[in-house]
């Protein structure tokens, strides 16, 4: 008896010391992660060094214990297309990117008629990680990190593009680098431009001088997100031009949109999508910038020609992605309409809130000035609600393309019922995540 009492005694003593260890490791890994000398001055080199080393362990040991971070659970759907109707003879080809496993993303063509694909890519993964690396932003990605491969372009030789998070890569049709660009942090949206070039939405490693941020504060440099339009050269990789958002907006006399009426947050801007208008319409001009961002839940068109915003709009959409131009006068924006609690889960259940219970996609009529909502009945009937990212595209035949992001599941039907769906099956209770899948004609 006398034995399990010391037992226990020597169990509360060491959980206590793991409780107490853990928050001061909490305490001092706030000063070591979001100082600019990674806290040395105010613990050490040694405690720093420490400590980096301990939340590499730690993270390792994480990784091992938890499921895939781009592993949804789902039972329900069978792996490939489901078919829900036979109207799909006009339905376009499919790109998608996803992982089956560490290190092991594949992109992938498929035709939506008939389920099958068309072509597949496999790039090294270890070999795009390294490539991608830059020792100017070593604390935002660490070396040999596990990338995920997003929002793919499919080039005229059957080459491919897409973005890491943290860089650029190009591919040839067998699957071999042809180059890496990680000179910015890439992340979102790539757009083809009328000319071949390739418009990316980024952030610099430190952020620009700014006004209202004081001079003398210099650890925002890291912490505060600079968003920028970044264009790039399709053959060689090589950056033509960057332009900050914030830049512009204050160039175009809208800064007070980036500090809220004096609230700031270190993501004001949150650049999700570049689209660059390969021909002229009746509100636009080749070559204009319709912008996404949701920070602002805003949605504009710039003109680069004269550093011009030439129209801009706050909702009714929240937190949207993805605006597309439509026809001759019109845009399309999926809402994903929801409100986030800065910092997550504070206040909100989940860190976000749906105001209208589903996603919605919004089409707005600049002749008409007006913003209707056609698929209103499909999205409400299907409950799609993808909070932080989402796609959508209006095809040719007036049907609508929905990927779920962050359910892992893409959507095809018109304004009423859904005609097909697709989610690549991991094992017999997961399905993986979709990347930012793209409709290629």
């Amino acid at each position: 008896m006398t034995n399990f009492k010391i037992n226990i005694r020597y169990v509360i003593i060491v959980v206590t010391g793991l409780i107490l260890y853990t928050i001061a490791l909490t305490g001092v890994s706030r000063l070591v992660f979001k100082s600019p000398d990674q806290g040395k001055n105010a613990v050490g080199s040694f405690i720093s060094n420490m400590v980096i080393k301990s939340s590499d362990v730690s993270k390792n040991i994480r990784l091992l214990l938890l499921k895939q971070p781009y592993y949804f659970r789902n039972q329900s759907d069978k792996d490939g297309f489901t078919y829900f109707s036979k109207d799909i003879n006009e339905y376009p080809k499919l790109l998608v990117s996803f992982k089956t496993g560490s290190f092991d993303s594949r992109i992938q063509l498929l035709d939506i008629k008939t389920g099958e694909e068309i072509k597949e890519w496999v790039p090294d993964a270890k070999l795009v990680s390294k490539l991608s690396y830059s020792e100017q932003q070593p604390r935002e990605f660490e070396k040999g990190a596990d990338l995920n491969f997003g929002h793919p372009i499919l080039m005229k030789d059957s080459s491919i593009v897409f973005q890491t998070g943290f860089s650029i890569v190009k591919i040839n049709s067998d699957s071999e680098i042809e180059w890496v660009n990680n000179e910015n942090m890439f992340h979102h949206s790539l757009e083809l431009d009328a000319d071949g070039n390739i418009y990316a939405t980024g952030s610099s490693f430190n952020s620009l001088s700014h006004n209202f941020l004081p001079d003398t504060v210099n650890v925002y440099r890291k912490n505060f997100q600079e968003n920028i339009i970044i264009k790039i050269d399709a053959n060689t990789g090589k950056t033509m031009l960057t332009k900050s958002i914030i830049h512009l907006l204050e160039e175009n006399g809208l800064e007070k949109l980036v500090y809220n009426n004096g609230n700031i947050i270190n993501d004001p801007i949150h650049l999700n999508d570049v689209q660059p208008a390969l021909k002229d319409g009746k509100y636009w001009k080749k070559d204009d910038l319709l912008l996404s961002c949701r920070s602002l839940s805003m949605v504009f068109l710039y003109r680069p020609e004269t550093n011009k915003i030439i129209w801009s709009q706050q909702g009714p959409w929240l937190s949207q992605h993805d605006p597309d131009f439509h026809g001759e006068s019109g845009i399309v924006v999926f809402g994903n309409d929801v409100i986030f609690d800065t910092p997550r889960g504070q206040f909100i259940k989940n860190g976000y809130h749906f105001v209208n219970e589903t996603n919605q996609i919004y089409l707005y009529d600049f002749e008409k000035d007006t913003t209707t909502t056609p698929f209103k009945t499909l999205l409400q009937k299907e409950g799609i609600r993808t909070p932080t990212q989402g796609r959508s595209e209006i095809l040719p035949n007036g049907d609508i393309f929905i990927e779920e992001t962050d359910i892992g599941r893409i959507i095809f039907g018109d304004s009423i019922m859904k005609k097909a769906t697709f989610v690549k099956r991991i094992d017999e209770a997961h399905i993986t995540e979709l990347k930012w899948s793209r409709i290629i004609y």
